[in-house]
């Protein structure tokens, strides 16, 4: 009796509505990102690109890629950061999707270094998404020191984050500090260099942290698509 010829399986592209070249975004590192090992490494993603240009949704496919393959997944946008306590599942989800980031920087930036660095401290991933020009806006503002938080709402934030996890020693004395935005940006590893005296200021968190939270960027480019498909 012949044996049935088993016809062969074809797994849907996650990615076959996405333009990588249009976009310029690395197609290589996008599907590297898409068999998750990040995420099993505990490593993030900052994804950045102009106003409709698909970072969201590149973000999102990730994401979706992760809940498919059993990866507990919860997504933050920008008014979450505007309420006093944060759930616990943000803590403690495998991956964290956090949209336009910028306005942490805005708002809370020790809040915004207390979720994360605890979650590096957990193993867990993150995938921040932001406007390019904000992120950029944000980086030239915490340089300038013109930066304005909300210092109570970052308190109540803190103290949210606080109460739901235990924090290390280190992370502890860390947020116990004020720190400007630029060395909040540096100790998640995707700010600028520090001055000697900052790092200095640093040395009671370094010595404890055994490696910074490690960071692929990518980059969907400036031109807003579905503005362009509607003149079309």
């Amino acid at each position: 009796m012949q044996n049935p010829v088993e016809s062969e399986v074809t797994v849907p592209d996650p990615f076959s509505g996405f333009d990588f070249q249009a976009h310029g975004t690395d197609e290589g590192l996008v599907r590297a990102l898409a068999d998750l090992t990040f995420i099993r490494k505990g490593e993030n993603v900052l994804v950045l690109g102009g106003i409709g240009s698909g970072k969201t949704t590149l973000a999102g496919i990730l994401a979706k890629q992760a809940s498919l393959h059993g990866l507990t997944v919860q997504t933050i946008d920008a008014p979450s950061c505007y309420y006093p306590r944060l759930p616990t599942r943000y803590l403690e989800c495998d991956l964290l999707l956090l949209d336009e980031a910028h306005i942490w920087v805005d708002v809370a930036p020790l809040a915004l270094l207390a979720l994360i660095l605890k979650r590096h401290e957990l193993g867990k991933s993150t995938i921040l998404v932001c406007v390019d020009s904000n992120w950029q806006r944000m980086l030239a503002q915490a340089k300038a020191g013109t930066i304005r938080t909300d210092a109570n709402r970052e308190r109540l934030l803190l103290e949210g984050l606080s109460d739901q996890s235990a924090f290390s020693p280190a992370l502890t004395w860390l947020t116990s500090q004020r720190w400007s935005p630029v060395v909040v940006l540096h100790l998640l590893g995707c700010g600028p260099t520090l001055y000697p005296s900052e790092a200095e200021e640093l040395a009671p968190y370094l010595q404890y942290q055994n490696r910074p939270p490690h960071w692929y960027f990518l980059n969907t480019g400036e031109k807003n698509w579905g503005a362009l498909f509607r003149k079309t």
